[in-house]
């Protein structure tokens, strides 16, 4: 299981389809929830890996409680400091 945040792109459907071919089961995860709500999902589901955009970077470096989150992989090119960030809080970071 495996959540994607990121806005409609490509990249999104290419990752869904993946998943069911492989029999994962994706979590999709919107802009409009909000860091709580975005927060929320993560403690309910145990997500361990998350596929966002640049955005989506964003509003996870300011997220308090990234619970599960193991693995962020990255559909854009990020910033160095954003990549240790995440080292810092003990997440991996692949683009």
């Amino acid at each position: 299981m495996f959540g994607i945040y990121s806005k409609n792109r490509a990249e999104w459907t290419i990752t869904d389809i993946a998943a069911c071919l492989f029999g994962f089961t994706t979590i999709p995860l919107y802009d409009t929830l909000g860091n709580e709500n975005i927060t929320y999902v993560f403690k309910h589901t145990n997500i361990t890996t998350v596929f966002v955009n640049k955005g989506s970077v964003n509003a996870l470096l300011i997220c308090d409680d990234l619970v599960s989150i193991r693995r962020i992989i990255s559909f854009d090119k990020i910033k160095p400091f954003e990549v240790e960030a995440f080292k810092e809080k003990g997440i991996s970071f692949a683009i």
